[in-house]
């Protein structure tokens, strides 16, 4: 058997070239001074979207500059707005549905998070980081595999709204504190190398039958 990696399209000149950054941010309702964490994925239980929103509500309380967009749509949503709702964060956090055009959303933001129980591979984190954003994300099985801490992204080992709050905080005084190693994803995830093994495998396959 042989494991072949999920390739990634790390050319995204075309996207910044045609994304307004500014005017994007004022479309959601956000000032080009805010920092805006982003989280990407279906409005499940096993995402527990609701730590996300109880962690950002605590950081919220120490930097009411910080803002939050989390793209999905799934049966949590009505939950997570009520908890947006009742903690008045109705003009800070924001909910909206998958879009065509998800590059333009980690272009715009300035650091990503995830909190899921379970992942079977961090496909949003390989994203996030192809547009060279801070990352953190619980260990849940997938992201062990992507990040590694103090080197690629930010593993969090407690699931505590408080110390994930905490770490959110330390990542917006150092966003750029692990980029350096992002290079490093880009030989393993980068679609055109991906594509020399499944073609280097479909030759050497043809080669034993004919």
């Amino acid at each position: 058997s042989l494991v072949i990696n999920n390739g990634f399209n790390w050319d995204k000149n075309d996207v910044k070239k045609n994304t307004n950054t500014t005017e994007l941010r004022k479309t959601y309702g956000f000032s080009i001074d805010n920092f805006i964490w982003i989280a990407v994925g279906r409005l499940i239980p096993t995402k527990d979207y609701l730590l996300l929103l109880e962690s950002f509500l605590v950081l919220y309380k120490k930097d009411d500059n910080v803002r939050l967009l989390i793209v999905g749509k799934g049966q949590e949503r009505h939950k997570m707005k009520k908890f947006i709702v009742n903690n008045s964060l109705d003009s800070v956090v924001v909910i909206i549905n998958p879009i065509f055009d998800i590059d333009q959303i980690y272009l715009m933001a300035d650091a990503y998070i995830s909190t899921s129980q379970f992942e079977s591979f961090g496909m949003t984190l390989v994203e996030a980081i192809i547009f060279n954003l801070p990352v953190l994300s619980t260990k849940n099985g997938g992201a062990e595999e992507i990040l590694y801490n103090d080197k690629i992204g930010l593993l969090i080992d407690n699931r505590e709204s408080s110390y994930i709050s905490s770490l959110m905080l330390e990542t917006m005084s150092n966003p750029k504190k692990n980029i350096a190693a992002y290079d490093n994803l880009k030989e393993k995830y980068n679609i055109e190398n991906i594509l020399d093994i499944w073609i280097s495998l479909y030759l050497n396959t043809i080669k034993k039958w004919f």
